[in-house]
């Protein structure tokens, strides 16, 4: 990971209205908790074992035991190669797979900002589970389905941080 600057936690909040997402308010509450923002690129590494959410809706493709994002991938690849119809709404895989290669044909591309913030205690279970995906499950779904299909090299992402360490 690199850290490229401290950001303010009103950068962070900007972005989330930025993209208009409906759940920027919920997503604030969960960040505003922390001391320290940062702004960052994140290794391939990084990338792939950032800890994916878990609900009800993504249980079917999420296991609960490794949620890392490239495990995530897998196993929704698997779904869609089935031709899993299951999940309702926007967790579809296939959907989420087609959105992405709608909106991003160049798998060459920078996505809008992650938002992180540490893992708690359950999400640290995930192999290498330091950073929890607080926004960004989509698109960071997305892309790690479009790089395991594709074999096409993983270009850095930007996230801003959220956590109660000092970083660099």
């Amino acid at each position: 990971m690199n850290i490229i600057r401290k950001v303010t936690i009103k950068e962070i909040e900007q972005h989330l209205k930025m993209l208009g997402s409906g759940n920027h308010l919920d997503n604030m509450d969960k960040v505003k908790k922390f001391a320290h923002f940062y702004d960052v690129e994140l290794s391939e590494e990084d990338f792939h074992y950032l800890v994916f959410l878990y609900n009800k809706e993504v249980a079917a493709f999420v296991d609960v035991h490794d949620r890392s994002l490239i495990h995530t991938a897998e196993n929704a690849i698997k779904k869609i190669d089935e031709g899993y119809k299951g999940i309702s709404g926007n967790w579809r895989p296939i959907k989420i797979e087609n959105k992405f290669i709608e909106k991003y044909r160049d798998n060459n591309i920078q996505l809008p900002h992650l938002i992180l913030k540490d893992a708690r205690e359950g999400e640290r279970n995930s192999p290498n589970g330091r950073w929890y995906l607080q926004d960004g499950n989509h698109r960071a779904l997305g892309y790690m389905i479009s790089l395991l299909r594709t074999q096409n090299d993983y270009k850095q992402q930007k996230s801003f941080i959220a956590t109660n360490e000092v970083l660099g």
